[in-house]
């Protein structure tokens, strides 16, 4: 049976870290650099990063409130002829708990096909 995208990714990331040690360095130097508290940061350096910050988080907090309001409204469309009025109700609403609701980028592929 022929591999996932994630489980050739999932071999190809230990088969690099097992291959060499540079590529363990490389990889502990690079999430080093983002591990670096605000605190050791120069005063002009820390306000950039939080400025940064505060970006990520207002935009996806934005992105986040998009998709509640899609989610949550309800779409009603009537059709009418002469031989009577057809209605359609779309319900977009969440009925099951957190446990079984849908991550973030499915709901985000789902409403990009709805072309909202």
């Amino acid at each position: 049976m022929p591999l996932s995208r994630a489980e050739i990714q999932k071999r190809y990331r230990e088969n690099k870290k097992k291959e060499s040690g540079s590529y363990a360095k490389k990889e502990r130097e690079r999430k080093r650099k983002s591990y670096i508290p605000v605190a050791l940061l120069s005063d002009t350096e820390a306000k950039k990063r939080r400025k940064e910050t505060l970006k990520r988080v207002k935009r996806n907090n934005e992105k986040k409130e998009e998709l509640d309001a899609v989610l949550n409204t309800e779409s009603v469309q009537t059709r009418s002829n002469d031989k009577g009025t057809l209605t359609i109700k779309l319900d977009f609403k969440q009925k099951r708990g957190s446990k079984v609701a849908m991550s973030y980028k499915r709901l985000k592929s789902r409403l990009k096909n709805l072309n909202f």
